[in-house]
């Protein structure tokens, strides 16, 4: 439901009601119905009166459908028109090999750890013993 039909039906609901209430109580009865999102942003502007609410509550719901339309057209164009990112790399010179520091190193197997390092792995090098 928009804010505009929320706003119509609270208002025939008053009128039915006939319930004779302060302010303020009437304001947080119309916040605690909104969608959250929207009475999150309205609580944390300066209001004084029931009109003041629907206003702000207009203008929160229509920023909210302009970032909506502006945002996802932009996006999907930007994803769909760019190749993916792809670090650039120096080619390896032939005849040399690599070692990796925790590779070249003799790792305990699994059943000789303690049992408060049983199951964990180094992120690095998938070994044990280290992490």
């Amino acid at each position: 439901m928009s804010v505009g039909e929320y706003m119509k039906e609270f208002k025939q609901l008053l009128l039915r009601g006939g319930i004779h209430e302060p302010q303020e109580q009437t304001v947080a009865r119309f916040l605690n119905g909104l969608n959250p999102l929207i009475a999150r942003k309205v609580e944390l502007q300066t209001y004084f009166t029931l009109d003041d609410v629907f206003k702000l509550t207009l203008k929160v719901e229509k920023r909210r459908k302009e970032k909506k339309a502006f945002t996802k057209p932009f996006f999907k164009e930007q994803v769909s028109s760019k190749p993916p990112f792809k670090p650039f790399s120096h080619p390896k010179p032939k005849g040399t090999s690599r070692v990796d520091k925790g590779k070249a190193v003799a790792l305990p197997s699994p059943k000789e750890l303690p049992k408060k390092l049983e199951g964990k792995k180094c992120f690095k090098c998938q070994g044990y013993g280290n992490f």
